[in-house]
């Protein structure tokens, strides 16, 4: 499947995030603000170069169940959480997983976080975070994707920003050189997705990493 296509589907599952879950962080109540998509869906062609495994825990010798298989539970790891969204059925296995890369407060602006690990942990010291994911049960907002028709001084938390994942392995890269299609799909796959107040609070010293792919995905439209 081409970039265009898969870009086509994460865009739904993305939606379909934002507007489907909150976080529940140390017992206050958050809304997404930045997420990036990981997938893999063999039967229509996509398999997610940068996707990693976050196997559970597995009995004897076997191992575990991918996360990413789950729907509606979350995945801890190193660098933050995923929010799993996947399908176990035989027919259509899909693993899927949404990096919370940022949080926005229902209660005040000084309390939005961006950055993976200050999402999920405390510092210094990297200290656990209470983390539960909160369903919806109205899925109804005012979300859409930025476009031409918008203004981009006038962006708010309704408009969505898509553009490239940051911060991508190294090592993957170098192993997918001798394959630089498969490289520059995944690569330059747009499964970044991300809400702002506005464009004062993104250039807030709170605000989200990365601005040179924002600024770009401001101009792409």
């Amino acid at each position: 499947m081409n970039k265009s296509k898969i870009e086509s589907i994460v865009n739904s599952i993305a939606m379909d995030c934002f507007s489907s879950y909150d976080i529940l962080r140390d017992g206050v109540l958050f809304e997404l603000s930045e997420i990036e998509i990981y997938l893999k869906i063999e039967s229509k062609g996509i398999n997610d170069i940068f996707r990693h495994e976050h196997l559970e825990q597995g009995k004897g010798k076997g191992k575990g169940k991918d996360k990413h298989l789950r729907k509606d539970s979350k995945s801890i790891h190193y660098s933050g959480f995923d929010i799993c969204m996947g399908d176990e059925s035989k027919d259509n296995e899909v693993y899927c997983g949404a990096l919370v890369r940022g949080l926005m407060s229902k209660d005040s602006p000084a309390g939005d976080t961006y950055g993976p690990g200050r999402v999920a942990y405390t510092y210094p010291g990297k200290g656990n975070r209470i983390i539960e994911i909160i369903k919806r049960n109205d899925k109804s907002n005012n979300l859409r994707f930025y476009d031409d028709t918008v203004d981009p001084y006038q962006i708010n938390s309704d408009i969505i920003l898509r553009m490239p994942r940051v911060n991508l392995s190294k090592s993957t890269c170098s192993d997918h050189l001798n394959n630089p299609a498969e490289l520059d799909k995944y690569l330059n796959l747009k499964a970044r997705f991300l809400r702002v107040r506005s464009i004062k609070s993104m250039l807030s010293k709170n605000g989200p990493e990365e601005l040179r792919e924002v600024f770009n995905s401001l101009l792409s439209r």
